[in-house]
């Protein structure tokens, strides 16, 4: 199998992720995760379609980042209808019926994937 692994959250910055300012800067959050004309997600688009995986595994890692996890997950099955999307991570396993009413999600994974 030929695995790719894409961190959305990687940063080329030399300092650790303020989530402090994550959540102070949440309006533009906002902004950003309702345009999906945002460099972000063309970024997002330009590695699934170079990559075109037949199947796509996301952590969602804080709820708060679940319309993010939809967005990519939306912009994969736009590329690829037949893909299947599996979700993971703490949000998944805590809230497995809420996060499945996604029609974006395939799949679902509790626990240690």
């Amino acid at each position: 199998y030929d695995v790719k692994i894409y961190n959305t959250d990687h940063s080329s910055q030399d300092k650790d992720i303020n989530l402090r300012g994550a959540f102070t800067g949440h309006e533009g959050y906002k902004e950003m995760v309702n345009n999906l004309n945002h460099p972000i997600w063309q970024e997002i688009r330009e590695t699934i379609e170079k990559y075109s995986p037949d199947l796509l595994g996301i952590t969602i890692v804080f709820s708060a980042t679940l319309k993010s996890v939809e967005n990519i997950a939306r912009i994969a099955k736009q590329h690829n209808s037949k893909l299947k999307v599996v979700v993971g991570g703490p949000h998944a396993t805590l809230a497995p019926v809420e996060t499945l009413r996604s029609e974006f999600f395939d799949y679902l994974v509790r626990g240690e994937g």
